[in-house]
């Protein structure tokens, strides 16, 4: 899988959930196609109490954390 560049973008998006339209983070994007997976890094703004689960529909998972992807990474 591919690391994210170490510069931010200045392109700033809002990413909402799909079922109850509450707003999830901002996220710095690069390029011009769609958003297929975010990293950690480029998150500029978290609106969740806990990660990963939508604050407006209860138990909603609207991600999953890949720790094991990277195993050898610092």
């Amino acid at each position: 899988m591919a690391k994210p560049n170490k510069k931010l973008p200045e392109k700033v998006i809002t990413i909402f959930c799909k079922k109850c339209k509450k707003q999830l983070l901002r996220y710095h994007k690069g390029g011009k196609g769609a958003l297929v997976k975010c990293f950690k890094q480029r998150i500029a703004e978290d609106y969740t109490q806990t990660p990963c689960i939508c604050p407006g529909v209860v138990g909603s998972l609207h991600a999953r954390q890949l720790s094991a992807v990277y195993p050898h990474t610092k």
